[in-house]
């Protein structure tokens, strides 16, 4: 039996190569096959930008105290305060509902607090202009801070989450032991398409489903559909850092009315976060699943 493996190792490097394969197959299917659904699926994203309004950003700032975490995880949640100043200064009221943060924990690049806030718009792209640490005299003390400075671009929402499009992901576990199989039930309620994305211990990522075992397919709203679909593979959760007792995986569903192609060429959680703020909140819905492989005791 395969095994797909939630772990991007040299010995499965193979196994994921089907998403630039993926992509290929796609285009030059619409190319040949369907020239016309090709130019209006173009069409359409131009037509669902224009929904929205994009508004530029310059040099939004923000800092976090360096206590009890190294500076780079400092960085990463100063980074975080800079999307949400961001946000502010374009506008987006606090009716909360998504943006996406990435934390990290004393262990290193960890997906921990991974927040779900809807804001009605979304960072769907940054630059960091400046990065540095200061010393700074705060209630007596002397303390170091991390500050970022980023110049944003976001998409302000015209349209808001159609309430009734809603997903629901069963049987996921909190922590699992190495080399443990993933297995888990997923039923939609309402007709559409589905993309999982796992992002590993080192900030890597790729597309869990579809795959070349497992293809893309509109699923059906009421109808419980069991991952693995396919019966020839399982999905294998492998530790990849053996210095760590624990890794933190991130598994994303994001589920939409429409099928909509994953087009990046590399899979990482920028590139993924900027490809769910471009679908319109009424078109999509989100699940996001923290999952914890643990080292085997020998």
């Amino acid at each position: 039996m395969k095994h797909l493996c939630i772990s991007h190792t040299q010995e499965y490097e193979n196994e994921y190569s089907f998403t630039r394969q993926l992509v290929y197959s796609l285009t030059h299917l619409c190319m040949k096959k369907k020239g016309i659904g090709l130019v209006v699926l173009l069409l359409g994203v131009f037509i669902s930008n224009a929904q929205n309004d994009d508004i530029k950003i310059k040099e939004a700032k923000g800092e976090w105290v360096i206590s009890n975490i190294t500076p780079e995880q400092a960085y990463d949640k100063a980074l975080v305060e800079a999307k949400f100043e961001a946000l502010r200064i374009a506008g987006i009221d606090e009716s909360i509902n998504t943006i996406n943060s990435l934390y990290s924990t004393n262990e290193g690049n960890d997906y921990t607090g991974i927040s779900n806030i809807e804001l009605g718009g979304e960072v769907i792209d940054f630059t960091v202009v400046e990065k540095k640490i200061v010393q700074e005299h705060h209630a007596g003390f002397e303390v170091l801070i991390a500050k970022v400075t980023i110049n944003a671009v976001i998409r302000k929402y015209k349209k808001k989450r159609d309430s009734s499009f809603q997903i629901k992901v069963e049987g996921i576990e909190r922590s699992y032991k190495d080399n443990d199989l993933l297995t888990f039930a997923f039923t939609p309620y309402k007709n559409g398409y589905l993309k999982i994305f796992a992002f590993e211990d080192d900030n890597s990522g790729y597309l869990l489903y579809p795959n070349n075992y497992e293809k893309n397919e509109r699923f059906q709203a009421g109808l419980q559909v069991k991952f693995p679909i396919s019966k020839e593979f399982d999905y294998k959760l492998v530790k990849i850092n053996n210095s760590k007792t624990v890794e933190n995986n991130l598994l994303i569903f994001v589920y939409t009315k429409n099928d909509v192609p994953f087009f990046e060429e590399e899979v990482n959680f920028h590139s993924v976060l900027n490809w769910i703020a471009k679908i319109t909140p009424d078109e999509r819905t989100e699940i996001r699943n923290l999952v914890q492989i643990t080292k085997t005791k020998k």
